[in-house]
């Protein structure tokens, strides 16, 4: 913008420059008329003894000076309109392009203090679904969960997501599934192993693959503690281990019930 006003204060310099050094040379030709005038009547009085009752008319020659004098003011305005015209468009579009960077950079910046807001808040998230549903989101997830919040308010609504987790059909699906494996487990301890006679729980070591070698003996209230510990785990309990043991198993070439894994692991 200064170098533009700089261009502008010397273009109207040159234009007004120019009406002056013009309208000097037509006052210059006024004088000369003038004197012109003046000479030529002294002669005719001093030479020629004429007597002079009147001036010589020299108005054609005024009125042509003058018409010239307003065309070289006409055009001297004319140019610095043109100029005035000229800067106001290159001093909007300077304006414009200026606006246009300034909301660019708006743009990026609330851009990068929202991704800056989302990887502040992506703990948040993680928490939540390791609460309820016992396992980590996916990026999907994460990013769908991230974009539902409020930027401005600079928080996630954590009831909202936590009910929505909740009322999830993996919630139910999965709760169903840890409320069926601290079940088996409790069936097999107190409904079948602690009713069996030696021979009866060697046998159903067995199926686990132990002896009774591999076990401590537990009596029956040293078993409720260990199954109020269990009943106390949330979803997040042994899944990514069985998982894990599940997905080798089967690279193995074995498939297995994941209930039925996770019970025996516990086991």
């Amino acid at each position: 913008m200064l170098q533009l006003a700089q261009t502008q204060g010397q273009a109207t310099a040159q234009i007004e420059s120019q009406l002056q050094s013009a309208i000097q040379s037509i006052n210059q030709q006024r004088q000369y008329l003038y004197d012109h005038q003046r000479q030529i009547t002294f002669r005719k009085i001093l030479f020629f003894k004429i007597p002079v009752y009147g001036k010589i008319d020299i108005s054609p020659q005024l009125r042509q000076l003058d018409e010239m004098e307003r065309q070289a003011r006409d055009a001297a305005s004319e140019q610095l309109a043109l100029l005035d015209a000229e800067v106001a468009l290159q001093k909007q579009k300077i304006e414009d392009d200026a606006g246009t960077a300034l909301a660019e950079l708006e743009k990026q910046r609330q851009t990068t203090y929202a991704e800056i807001i989302k990887q502040e808040l992506r703990p948040v998230v993680l928490h939540y679904y390791r609460k309820v549903l016992g396992r980590d989101p996916d990026q999907a997830e994460i990013s769908s969960q991230l974009s539902a919040l409020s930027i401005q308010l600079e928080r996630i609504d954590v009831q909202a997501l936590q009910n929505s987790l909740s009322a999830s059909q993996e919630f139910q699906t999965r709760s169903a599934s840890v409320a069926s494996i601290k079940q088996a487990v409790r069936d097999f301890l107190v409904n079948q192993y602690l009713k069996q006679d030696q021979a009866g729980r060697d046998q159903l070591l067995a199926s686990l693959g132990l002896t009774s070698a591999d076990v401590i003996t537990q009596s029956p209230a040293e078993i409720d503690t260990i199954l109020a510990w269990l009943d106390s785990r949330d979803l997040h309990f042994g899944h990514s281990a069985f998982y894990a043991l599940r997905q080798l198993l089967e690279e193995g070439g074995k498939q297995v019930d994941f209930n039925q894994l996770a019970r025996d692991s516990i086991l």
